[in-house]
């Protein structure tokens, strides 16, 4: 809803990491990150805490699967060998809160980039 280019930048690497696997968006929000995303050609799955970010974010990116859930639930069941995960402005705000790892194959390969920017 409001424009950041931050992810732009960061495009041909998330690209080239993902290799045709799905980019996971940990707390996509409103879906500013995601829109970027499958605008750039990626197959994104997002989810959010928030039932009325997931409502909006679905709509502003219907090409994602965006599901309402905790950062601490299992990882949806579509993110079983994810090429990138992309957690911008989440897991910060919460002291001790760990993303669950317990999909299978989520970690399946090595050598790929997680982001969590500060505000």
């Amino acid at each position: 809803m409001f424009p950041d280019p931050w992810l732009d930048r960061w495009l041909p690497l998330i690209r080239e990491r993902a290799a045709g696997r799905p980019v996971l968006e940990v707390g996509c929000g409103h879906g500013d990150d995601t829109v970027t995303l499958v605008a750039a050609g990626l197959a994104v799955i997002g989810f959010d805490l928030s039932r009325t970010a997931v409502t909006v974010a679905r709509l502003r990116a219907p090409a994602a699967r965006i599901t309402c859930r905790d950062v601490r639930d299992p990882l949806p069941e579509a993110a079983s060998d994810l090429g990138v995960v992309i957690a911008s402005l989440s897991l910060h705000y919460f002291p001790g809160v760990r993303p669950s790892a317990s999909s299978p194959g989520c970690a399946r390969r090595s050598g790929r980039m997680a982001s969590s920017r500060a505000a």
